[in-house]
């Protein structure tokens, strides 16, 4: 049976759902954007938070890095300090923190693999870091993918709006408009990813760059007489000052 209720759905939904739907969802991401990028630091409890800067900033300040503009502002008038300096990182970039995760799931590889065939061989130091920071690689890949997709996008909207220059009488000016801020928008979106892209890579490569400077120096306070016959300082302090810092060096290209 069908009901016929006189009403063209087809031509009613958009009127119906269609731009005040959009016009209100717009409204709430603008409130929820406001919210969140509101300076934090203004109530007496952010102010007394031993949070570092990096933690008490809001997604803005990150993405436009704005919460360094404070040590940009006395770099102007004075040689900067180490106690101007110091706390600016997150606090999972602790050189403790990265230690304790690296090492950790450093020792539990090397005793799966003991278990498993017996080989004195060690295991993959590059996937053992990656297994340590799997959580930080969640928001880089989905950046990554982000930035791929409005790299896309951006051509597509400059083939409509040159199509729409072409013929602009059989179409509205809103709709033009429309293109040039989406066209905006998605370069600017692209420019933002791409910082904190990059961003979150060297700070993964510091993190793991400090976790392997300290697993070094544990590891040599640990030798026996015989093995320091066979690792002279100079090996180790090669270990420690260049080849822990390839990783760092090579983590925003990957």
């Amino acid at each position: 049976m069908i009901i016929q209720t006189g009403v063209d759905l087809p031509e009613t939904l958009p009127r119906i759902l269609g731009v005040p739907t959009l016009a209100v969802l717009a409204a709430i991401l603008f409130v929820g954007f406001v919210f969140e990028a509101w300076p934090r630091g203004s109530t007496l409890v952010q102010q007394k938070s031993g949070a570092s800067r990096y933690g008490k900033a809001n997604l803005l300040s990150r993405l436009t890095f704005f919460f360094l503009q404070p040590i940009i502002n006395i770099s102007l008038r004075r040689t900067l300090t180490m106690q101007d300096i110091a706390g600016q990182l997150p606090e999972d970039m602790k050189s403790r923190v990265c230690y304790n995760g690296l090492s950790a799931k450093w020792n539990e590889r090397l005793r799966r693999q003991k278990a498993n065939d017996g080989s004195r061989s060690p295991p993959s130091l590059f996937w053992t870091i990656m297994g340590s920071n799997g959580l930080s690689l969640v928001p880089i890949l989905l950046s990554r993918v982000a930035i791929v997709l409005l790299s896309y996008l951006l051509p597509v909207l400059l083939k409509l709006l040159l199509e729409y220059l072409d013929n602009y009488e059989t179409k509205p000016l809103s709709y033009g408009v429309k293109l040039a801020i989406g066209m905006f928008l998605s370069s600017l979106g692209v420019s933002l990813l791409n910082t904190y892209n990059r961003f979150q890579m060297l700070l993964l490569g510091v993190g793991t760059r400090s976790a392997l400077i300290s697993m070094i120096y544990r590891k040599s306070l640990r030798l026996s007489a015989g093995s320091r016959n066979e690792s002279s300082s100079g090996s180790i302090n090669n270990h420690m000052s260049v080849d822990a810092g390839k990783f760092e060096r090579s983590a925003p290209f990957y």
